[in-house]
């Protein structure tokens, strides 16, 4: 049976990257007439995840995610929103809303064939820690064999999982590092462990939080949220 995706996508050349990828994974794209079609397939049939384009005419995303997590045959699937990744505040209101994934314009094939591995049941992940936004600091790094010079490398992305820096500064797969990450409206930096998942051929290295304290996880979420405090 084919892994069926609910849709509402305007723009003909994301529709076309969507159907080439996710065709030979097995997938069923399926696209409403308006949003009220929309909103009455959610109610009536079962989909296994959905993508929606924040900017579609006549369909609100923002909307359709609520309704995504409102119903009773569908509240567990994974969303995703194409959405322009610098527009802060459209995905600080699609995480409220409960998308679980974010996707640029134009929807990019690794990104894009990752979500459809997790809709697929392919790749297992923790939906709502997989959530992204864009945070552009310094992050320094602090190895344990010379915690007195800390590696100073940018950030590109966050999630309550864990960090995404634009280089790697020498770090290695596997290795755990001590963080201090500034966050916005925050006077301190949040002091972290996180150990080295993934390096890319670009040098983007992704780093994983290892388990993280209350205070440490309600300053991300405020974050994600859109509900920075001005706090120590």
């Amino acid at each position: 049976m084919a892994t069926r995706i609910l849709t509402a996508i305007d723009e003909p050349e994301a529709r076309r990257v969507i159907a080439v990828i996710a065709y030979p994974m097995g997938c069923e794209l399926l696209a409403p007439t308006d949003g009220n079609d929309a909103m009455t397939r959610l109610a009536d049939e079962s989909f296994d995840g959905a993508i929606f384009d924040e900017e579609g005419r006549g369909i609100d995303a923002i909307a359709l995610a609520r309704a995504v997590r409102r119903s009773k045959l569908n509240n567990r699937i994974p969303v995703a929103l194409l959405v322009k990744v610098d527009d802060l505040t459209t995905l600080r209101r699609g995480y409220k809303a409960g998308a679980t994934w974010i996707l640029s314009k134009p929807p990019q094939p690794g990104p894009l064939r990752a979500f459809l591995q997790v809709v697929t049941g392919h790749l297992p992940v923790d939906r709502r820690r997989s959530f992204r936004l864009p945070l552009r600091t310094t992050v320094e790094c602090l190895e344990a064999r010379d915690i007195n010079r800390p590696l100073v490398l940018p950030s590109l992305e966050i999630s309550m999982s864990g960090v995404l820096l634009e280089v790697s500064g020498g770090l290695s797969v596997g290795q755990e590092v001590w963080l201090r990450l500034p966050m916005p409206g925050r006077v301190r930096p949040l002091e972290l462990m996180a150990k080295v998942v993934r390096k890319e051929a670009s040098g983007r290295t992704a780093l994983d939080f290892v388990p993280l304290r209350p205070q440490d996880s309600d300053a991300l979420r405020e974050y994600l949220m859109g509900e920075e405090k001005s706090s120590t």
